[in-house]
């Protein structure tokens, strides 16, 4: 499952099946795209401001922690399940 391209930023289709493997529920399916689809747009918004920042130490671990975090939080949203 590649779950990031080849710069190391995390890709729609591998965020949706990292979070989705195993589950047949349409609306969780459609809850986790629309997550992963709207925290991608904040990270490339947040952490793609040249070309190199991918390059600068520690930027691909705060992507990925940003990232997840977004994700769970919205995944939680969609579903009812509000902090």
């Amino acid at each position: 499952m590649n779950a990031v391209n080849q710069h190391g930023f995390p890709t729609v289709e591998g965020l949706v099946a990292l979070y989705s493997e195993g589950v047949t529920q349409k609306e969780y399916i459609l809850a986790t795209l629309q997550s992963v689809t709207y925290c991608l747009s904040a990270a490339q918004k947040k952490y793609l401001i040249t070309p190199k920042t991918l390059q600068e130490n520690g930027k691909t671990c705060d992507i990925a922690y940003d990232t997840f975090d977004c994700i769970s939080e919205k995944i939680g949203e969609y579903c009812g399940q509000t902090p």
